[in-house]
Formats: structure tokens, sequence, C-alpha cells
């Protein structure tokens, strides 16, 4: 049910006053700083920025002007207005809502706001905080459009000179990348400055001025500088490409425009992944008849899986607490393109001394081709179990006892394999990772204890 008492067109005059105060502040800086941007970067970037400034002062304009909403109405009518008797907030409440007084008092209240539109709730006019943004704001564009360019003979600046007959002019600019040996990708070159390269890649620039400047810099946005060699007529810099960078070329000289940002983009080496081909689950049951176990799998890399791989393999022995462990390792030969190499091994059981009762564990760990440092990681767990024998089961709280338990001590004989391998490995995992992959553990071993 609609009230009579309509909040929106009290707010609204109140909304309309704070948008236009703020934007008329607002738009006077934006012009300044196109006008800067005109100045050192050219048309484009100024209109980029008159775009990026005016849909900002909008966006912030408007998100200041919702405070102007129900419940400030409701507050400036009991602050502002004695014969509103501080019970404004009934306008708001639906009128099956009240009680008899209530009523007739929203009734009173409502008589003597029939005449009103809420413009005398409208913040005032911000007249000096807008002069004082228009003057300074065309007083800086004035400036950045009129001052004077930059003319041949004016002072260099230290570490530089003036080249009679104006300042250097870009004439030539090439990036030759040279990828890592181990990526097996060609050099290649570039005309532009942006890039897209292995990390470890070596790049090479050749930039070309006429007429030559007396030095020629690369400086990284973090301010360090890096100085060109000059050979003949052009600039020579090679460096090798560790990170993302985002830098600009220039010589520095009096009067020219500030160079381009330009950027190239380091792409990281990601570790070899692992998918398990065959067997289809990671826990299998040996059958009666089983006598070799066959597993196969497939490591693919961005720049290629090395030739080899090691499978670990480890059998289980004893019950409950006595539980040793046998572990052993064979090396396997990938066959396939070395971006996505299958790896196959075919198990034979009663050789690596699987007994009733017991687990055999098997982990492939590949390694990718990236010098120097490899990348090296492991597969999932892989268990072939050889189950109990049934027929000793008895029944009753005994047969629960031999049902239960050696499920309960297989589950805790992994989580022991995977901590045992988790040691092994901490010095080489980050230490998030070590911490994720720990507390993953702690959960396993939790909810086994809830069993």
């Amino acid at each position: 049910m609609t009230t009579a008492f309509d909040v929106t067109a009290f707010a609204a005059p109140a909304r309309r006053r704070s948008l236009v105060n703020d934007l008329a502040i607002a738009a006077p800086l934006v012009l300044a700083a196109a006008a800067l941007a005109w100045r050192w970067q050219g048309t484009i970037a100024a209109l980029a920025l008159v775009a990026l400034g005016l849909a900002l002062a909008a966006g912030v304009a408007f998100h200041r002007a919702r405070r102007f909403d129900a419940r400030w109405v409701v507050r400036r009518l009991d602050a502002g207005r004695a014969d509103m008797e501080d019970s404004t907030d009934l306008l708001l409440a639906a009128p099956d809502a009240l009680g008899p007084l209530q009523q007739l008092q929203r009734a009173r209240l409502q008589a003597r706001l029939a005449d009103e539109t809420g413009a005398a709730l409208a913040p005032e006019w911000r007249g000096r905080a807008i002069g004082v943004a228009w003057t300074a704001g065309l007083a800086i564009a004035a400036a950045a459009i009129l001052w004077p360019a930059a003319r041949p003979g004016d002072t260099a600046l230290p570490g530089t000179a003036a080249v009679p007959g104006g300042p250097p002019q870009l004439v030539a600019q090439q990036l030759r990348i040279v990828p890592p040996v181990y990526t097996g990708l060609p050099p290649r070159t570039v005309d532009g400055l942006d890039a897209r390269a292995p990390q470890g890649s070596r790049l090479e620039w050749s930039i070309k001025y006429k007429p030559a400047p007396i030095a020629l810099e690369l400086t990284l946005l973090n301010g360090e500088r890096q100085r060109f060699t000059p050979r003949d007529d052009t600039f020579i810099l090679t460096q090798r490409l560790d990170r993302s960078m985002l830098y600009r070329i220039g010589t520095g000289e009096t009067g020219a425009a500030l160079p381009p940002l330009h950027r190239i983009d380091a792409i990281r080496d990601t570790p070899p992944t692992i998918r398990v081909l065959d067997p289809e689950r990671t826990l299998t049951l040996k059958t009666p008849d089983q006598r070799r176990w066959n597993l196969n799998f497939e490591a693919s890399d961005d720049y290629g899986v090395a030739q080899t791989a090691r499978l670990r393999l480890i059998v289980t022995k004893g019950e409950g607490e006595n539980i040793t462990f046998q572990e052993r390792a064979t090396t396997l030969t990938g066959s396939g393109p070395a971006r996505k190499r299958r790896f196959s091994a075919s198990l034979d059981i009663a050789a690596l001394g699987l007994t009733i009762g017991n687990d055999l564990v098997a982990q492939l760990i590949v390694t990718d081709n990236r010098s120097p440092g490899p990348q090296s990681v492991r597969g999932p767990s892989l268990i072939l179990r050889w189950p109990p024998d049934q027929g000793r089961q008895g029944s009753g709280l005994d047969g629960m006892v031999r049902t239960v338990l050696p499920a309960y001590f297989r589950s805790q004989r992994q989580i022991i394999i995977d901590a045992e391998a988790l040691q092994r490995e901490r010095r080489r995992l980050p230490a998030d990772r070590f911490s994720q992959r720990s507390n993953a553990l702690g959960i396993d071993q939790s909810i086994l204890r809830q069993r």
C-alpha cells in the first residue's frame, strides 16, 4: 500500500543540488588534466582522459547524491520544523501498521506538508568551492596550452646535449627476442617495443634516431635506468627477461615529449601435468586371478616433458600399528611428442611382494625440460589393494572389528605415506604450498578419526 507522503519528491531537489555542486567542481579539474595530457601526450590521450575523468566524476557525484534518501528527509524535517513534533517517521510507515492515535498524527503531518516540495531541504550552493575550482582549472589549462615549446639551443638536461637542427627524432626501432634453448622456440623480431616472451628470454633492442642523441636510456616504471650502447648510428641494449616490465625509452632532450610507455609480458614456464589413463579409479581391488597391474599415464607440459620418468612404488606390510613400508623406484621411458608423452608400466604383483590384506601404491614423478632448474611434479597415488580373506571374518562385534579396523588402518596407512612424501619435499616447496598440503592431511586425519 502506498502513502500520500512522496519521499522521492522531497529528496529530489537535494539530490539534484548535490549532483550539480559536485560536477561543477570536478569539471574544471578534468579540463586542466586534459590540457596537460594534450601538451605532453597528444590529442588521443587528452580525449581519453576527458572521458575517463567525467565518468569518474559522475560516478562519485551519483554515489554522494544517494545519501539524500528517505531517512535523510525524516531527519531534516524533524530537525528543521517544530510542527513535525519529531514524528516524521510516521509518514514512512504503512497506515495499516499504525494505531488510531498514530494514524491521526500521520494525517496532521500530511496536511502540514501538503504544499511543500522539498526544495527548502536542498543543500546550499557551494559557490566558493566552484569558483576556486574553475579559477585553478582554467589557469592550469591556459598555462599548458600557451606555454612556449622548447627551441633548439635551449640548455640541455644534465648528461645530455642539445643537437643542432632540433631534437632527435625516432626513425627506426626493433626488438629481437631469443627464447631459452629448452623451449625449442626460434628467435623472432618485432618492429614495435611491446611483446610477450617466455621468461628467461634474451631481449635485444635496436633504436635509431636522427640526428643521433648524445645518450639513450631505458627507464623502468620503478625508476631503474639502463643506458644503451651506441654502435654506428644505432643504439643497442641487451637484457634478460626475468619478469614482466613496463618501461620507456627516451633521450632526455629538452623539449622532447614524454616517451610512450611500453610493456613486455614474461610468460612463466608452468610445471608439467599428469593425467592417469589406466586404471580409471584411484583404488583398485585385486581380482583372484590377477597377476599383473597395468598403469598408463599421460604427462604434458608447455615446452616438453623429459624423456624418462620415475615410478615410485610402495608395498605395505603388516596390520594395525605394526605397518611397515617397502619403497622402490623404477624408471619409465615415455613415448610420443615431448609436449605430451605417455608412460606405461606392467607390474608383476608377486615379484613386488604384495600379500593378502595389504596395498601396493604407485606414483609417477615427471620433470620438464626447463634449464636451469627443471620442475618436478608428482602424480596422484594409485592403490592396488589385495582384499582380506572374507571367509575368516566372524559375526557380531568380532566381525565388525575385523571388517572395520583393516579399512581404518589402510586409510591411516595412506595418510602416513602422503605425510612422509610431503616431509621429503618440504625444502623444495614454497611455504604456502607446504602449509596447504599439511592442512589437507590434517583434515583427512580428522575425518578418519570421526569414523
